[in-house]
C-alpha cells in the first residue's frame, strides 16, 4: 500500500492511496457428500478431497478531501476497487489449468460526510453515500450489477450526566427498493465511574451479488431485516474497566448456506439471538489484559439452535512492550456447535493461540510478524472443511 497526504491550507487537506495484493495458496477443498443427486435422496456421508490452488488479486484506489472549519467539518471520499478470484485443480495434468472458479468483483464508492457542532451539548452529523457493485463470472456470460444510495442523519445530545444519540438512514437499493432504518441510544452516569447504556435499532442487509448469482447463489434470496436491543453497565475504575451487556437480536430471513443443496437460502421466519457479553481490561505489571466472555442462545423460528453458532466463546489478549519490541498473545475458545450437514451433526469445541510481534527498527520503520494457530490446532468451523494449521505472516511497514 502507498498513501500520500497533502495539506493545502490550515483548513483543507487531501489524500490519495493505492493498495494492491496478489496471493497464491493451495488448499484441500474438502466437503461432505451426503446427497444422492441422481435419485434425489440422502446417502451415507463421505469426505471428498480436492487439491486446489487459488490466486486472488485486489486493486484499491482511494482519494479524498477533508475540510475543517472548527465547528463544521466535511469530508469527501471516492474509492474504486476490483478483485479477481481464480481457482483451479492443482492436481490436474492438463495445461493450461481449467478454472473451477474465475470471477471478478468491482465496487465504486462515493461518500460525503458532514459534522456540525451546534454547541457544547448538541452535535449534528449527516451525509450521503453511493455504491455501485458488479460481479462477473468469466466461465460464463453472466454479469450483474446494482447500485445503492443512502442518506443518513445523526443527532448527539449531552446534558450533564445524560447522553442521547439518534440516527436515521434511508437506502434506495436498485434491487430491493427503499429501506428505512433507525437507532436510538442513551447513556446515564449513575456515579462518576459507572454508566448505564441502552439502545434499540433496526438494520437492513441485502444479499451480496455472489450469494445471488454465483454457482452457489439463489436469485430469489430476500434481504435480512433485524431489530436489536441492548442494555449495558459500563464501569471505569483506576484498576480495571468493566462492561456487562445483555442483548437481543431478531433477524427476519437470515441468510444461511446449505451443504446439501450447495446453495444460499433464507432461514424461514424470524431467528433470534440473545445473550450476555462481559468485557474487562486491566494491567498486571508489564502485561495488559483484555478479556471477553460471550454467552448466547441462537435459535431459528422453530426454537432449534442455529447452525455453526456456539453458545459460549471466550477471548483473551495479552499485550506487552520490551524496548523496541511490541508483542500480543491471543487465546480464543469456541464451544461446540450444531452442524446439520456435517458427518456427526455437531462440531466440537476448539481453542487457538495467535502470536503477533512488532519490532521498531526506526521510529517510522517496523518489522512485523504473526503466527496464527500457534499450536497447530485441528478444527472445523463447518463440517468437512478443516481450517488452516499453523500459519506464518511477515511484513515491513514504513510511514513517510
Amino acid at each position: 500500500m502507498i498513501a500520500y497526504h497533502q495539506r493545502f491550507s490550515d483548513t483543507l487537506k487531501g489524500f490519495a492511496s493505492i493498495r494492491w495484493y496478489k496471493n497464491q495458496y493451495q488448499y484441500d477443498s474438502s466437503y461432505v457428500d451426503s446427497w444422492d443427486y441422481e435419485n434425489n435422496k440422502p446417502k451415507p456421508p463421505v469426505n471428498v478431497h480436492q487439491y486446489m490452488q487459488s490466486e486472488p488479486e485486489l486493486f484499491d484506489y482511494s482519494a479524498g478531501l477533508d475540510l475543517d472549519l472548527g465547528r463544521y467539518q466535511s469530508k469527501i471520499i471516492a474509492d474504486y476497487q476490483h478483485q479477481t478470484n481464480f481457482d483451479y485443480n492443482k492436481a490436474a495434468t492438463t495445461l493450461p489449468a481449467v478454472a473451477s472458479q474465475d470471477e471478478k468483483f468491482t465496487q465504486r464508492n462515493l461518500q460525503w460526510n458532514n459534522h456540525f457542532t451546534v454547541n457544547e451539548n448538541l452535535q449534528l452529523v449527516g451525509g450521503v453515500d453511493w455504491r455501485k457493485e458488479s460481479w462477473k463470472d468469466k466461465l460464463s456470460t453472466d454479469a450483474f450489477s446494482r447500485n445503492n444510495t443512502g442518506v443518513y442523519g445523526i443527532g448527539l445530545v449531552n446534558v450533564n450526566d445524560f447522553s442521547l444519540e439518534s440516527s436515521m438512514r434511508l437506502d434506495d437499493n436498485q434491487q430491493y427498493g427503499s429501506q428505512f432504518t433507525y437507532n436510538v441510544a442513551g447513556g446515564w452516569y449513575i456515579t462518576d465511574e459507572v454508566q448505564l447504556r441502552t439502545s434499540y435499532g433496526t438494520a437492513f442487509k441485502a444479499p451480496n451479488l455472489y450469494q445471488l448469482y454465483s454457482y452457489y447463489g439463489t436469485e430469489t434470496l430476500s434481504p435480512e431485516k433485524s431489530k436489536n436491543a441492548e442494555i449495558a453497565v459500563v464501569a471505569n475504575y483506576s484498576l480495571i474497566d468493566l462492561a456487562v451487556t445483555t442483548y437481543r437480536m431478531e433477524i427476519d430471513s437470515l441468510i444461511s448456506y446449505s451443504n446439501i443443496l450447495k446453495k444460499y437460502y433464507n432461514e424461514p421466519g424470524k431467528s433470534k439471538i440473545k445473550g450476555i457479553e462481559v468485557e474487562a481490561d486491566f494491567d498486571t505489571g508489564f502485561l495488559s489484559h483484555q478479556l471477553n466472555f460471550d454467552f448466547k442462545d441462537p435459535r431459528n423460528s422453530k426454537g432449534e439452535r442455529l447452525d455453526r453458532r456456539e453458545k459460549f466463546s471466550f477471548k483473551w489478549v495479552g499485550t506487552a512492550s520490551f524496548g523496541d519490541l511490541d508483542s500480543a498473545l491471543t487465546y480464543q475458545y469456541h464451544g461446540k456447535r450444531p452442524d446439520q450437514y456435517g458427518l456427526t451433526g455437531e462440531l466440537p469445541a476448539y481453542d487457538t493461540w495467535d502470536l503477533a510481534l512488532t519490532y521498531w527498527l526506526q521510529p517510522k520503520l517496523a518489522l512485523k510478524g504473526r503466527v496464527a494457530n500457534l499450536l497447530d490446532e485441528q478444527y472445523e468451523t463447518a463440517g468437512g472443511y478443516e481450517m488452516p494449521g499453523r500459519t506464518y505472516y511477515t511484513s515491513i511497514n514504513y510511514q513517510f
